[in-house]
Parts: C-alpha cells; structure tokens; sequence
C-alpha cells in the first residue's frame, strides 16, 4: 500500500500546524471562522463595483448537489470598501429567488434559519434529488442581480478499500484518519475530503485540511488522510490539538469525487488560506469559481461516508 501526501508526513505535519497557526492568529484578531460562502470574499479589491445590486457588492454562492441529496446553497454578498467594517449578518441574502434545474425539472430552493451554518442562513430542497451523471444549473437573482453556474454529479464515488483511525506519532491521544482507495486504470478523478465531528458544534461538513487532490501521479494503490480543517481552530490553543482528532471522540469523514473545474476552485481555495497572503484582503485575482456574473462555487459530488471512533 503507498500512503499519498503532498509532501512526507513529518514535513506534512509541520506544514499543517504552521497552517494552524495563521489560521487561530487571523481568526482572534479579525473574525469568527467562516463556511466557505463568505470566505470567497477575497475578490474585488477597492475599487465601485458597477455591476452590484442593491446589496452594495456582487453575489456570492456557495451550493452543491451530491448523489442521492437535496441541494444545499449559501448566498450572500461581497463586502464594500467603507469606514465602518460590515458584520457578517449584514452581507447574508435571505430574500433571493434560488432555483436548481436538471434540465427536465425544476425546483425553487426555499431560505431557512439554519444554525449549523454561520451566518445561519440557508436555502434547500425537497424535490429535486441529485443523480450520478446529471447536470444541474443554479440560478439565483437578487436585487437586480442574476448569476447562474452548471456542474455535474460524477458517475462514480471514489473506489475505498478501508477506512482507519491512525494515532499521531508522538502526540499522544490524537488521531488521523487514514482512507484507502484505488485511482482508476484510465483517466483521471478529482476528489474532496470533508469531515464533520461533534467538537465543532456543527452537523455540517466542512473541508478536511489539504483535502484536495486528483488522482494523477498516485499509484493504483493509494492512502489520504482526513484531519480537522480552519472550521476547529478558532477555540484550539495547541497545534495539533485544533488539527487532529481527540481519543475518545468520534467522527464522520465524507470522501467525494468532484468535478475538474470544482477541483482547481478548492484546490485554489486551499492554497490561499494557507499562504502568507491575507485571502480576505487579496486585490492580485479571484478564486477561479464557476458562477457567471458573480462569485463562488456550485459543485456536485458523488460520495462515500463513514463513522470513525477514535480509542
């Protein structure tokens, strides 16, 4: 078996809780961690934004559609040069009109209070349930604004072999996930690992930490780990402790193949999060989403599950 990382594991690790450390500096001095949806205010610089509506900034989403779920999409908008800093609460869109399509049908998502998000709004279905190899279109409009994206639901969830709880060496009582998988014979998949676990507080899965990565240049057999993401650092006063996964505990690992242009967002995304550079504040360019007209991601993922206990 060959275990994947970008980098050998003891240099992995020490990247990891560098990673951590800017991560824990930004969030005490800055604000509270958020999803993904809000972190995608890194684009626009500081300069008008003639296309905004009457938010003040353009469109951002955040939406995906997995193999046998319901559409799940965030909506807010990107903050505004201004004297006073705006609160988070105040760039949510809670008024807008989200529609999914398949091409055949189509569904008219309805907002919701929703605590296990921050800002705890969210727009759902009911109907539309996703299907491995369909297409789905976002439409969301707003204050004079329409944007739109398309992704496709993979045919396939990633080929698992086993999936293990691993102790940290000379860190005692923490623990990583360890999946095996196998990378096809032919072509290549991009994959995502998220996890979900009671510490957060939150039933949503967020992005393992350098969860991101395709199957090019891995053997046929092949290892990822799943670790705690930026969504457990803000109350973590140890490295490792706000990375790993605590003995004792449990968790929910979620591992997902995703689409190419779904992979180099994230993959992007990650990259940004974890440099010297301020995402929040960067003015060189944008993440490469696929929302047209805005900014932000909707991507489907056809996926496997499971519960890892942790001694």
């Amino acid at each position: 078996m060959t275990c994947f990382s970008p980098l050998p594991l003891p240099l992995l690790r020490k990247s990891a809780a560098a990673f951590c450390r800017k991560c824990r500096i930004f969030s005490r001095k800055a604000l509270p961690l958020f999803p993904a949806a809000l972190l995608l205010l890194s684009g626009g610089g500081c300069q008008d934004d003639p296309g905004a509506g009457g938010g003040g900034g353009k469109l951002v989403v955040e939406g995906w559609i997995e193999e046998g779920g319901f559409p799940v999409v965030l909506v807010s908008r990107t903050a505004v040069p201004q004297e006073e800093p705006q609160a988070a609460e105040d760039l949510v869109v809670r008024w807008a009109k989200v529609v999914v399509s398949d091409g055949t049908r189509e569904e008219v998502l309805t907002g919701r209070y929703d605590e296990d998000y921050f800002p705890p709004y969210v727009y759902t279905g009911s109907r539309l349930r996703g299907e491995a190899g369909r297409t789905y279109r976002l439409t969301v409009g707003e204050g004079g604004d329409t944007v739109s994206a398309t992704t496709a639901i993979p045919l396939h969830a990633p080929d698992c072999s086993g999936v293990r709880a691993e102790a940290v060496d000379g860190a005692e009582g923490l623990y990583e996930v360890r999946i095996s998988f196998r990378t096809p014979e032919q072509g290549e998949e991009w994959y995502k690992i998220f996890v979900q676990d009671p510490i957060s507080g939150s039933r949503r899965y967020y992005p393992s930490f350098m969860g991101t990565f395709s199957s090019s240049g891995l053997p046929r057999e092949a290892e990822a780990s799943a670790l705690r993401g930026s969504y457990a650092l803000a109350g973590a006063e140890d490295d490792e402790a706000g990375m790993y996964f605590s003995g004792g505990t449990y968790a929910r690992v979620k591992f997902a193949c995703i689409g190419r242009v779904e992979y180099e967002f994230w993959t992007r995304y990650e990259t940004a999060v974890g440099s010297n550079s301020n995402v929040f504040l960067s003015t060189q360019q944008n993440l490469p989403g696929n929302v047209a007209g805005g900014k932000g991601c909707w991507y489907g993922m056809n996926g496997r599950e499971w519960v890892v206990w942790f001694p």
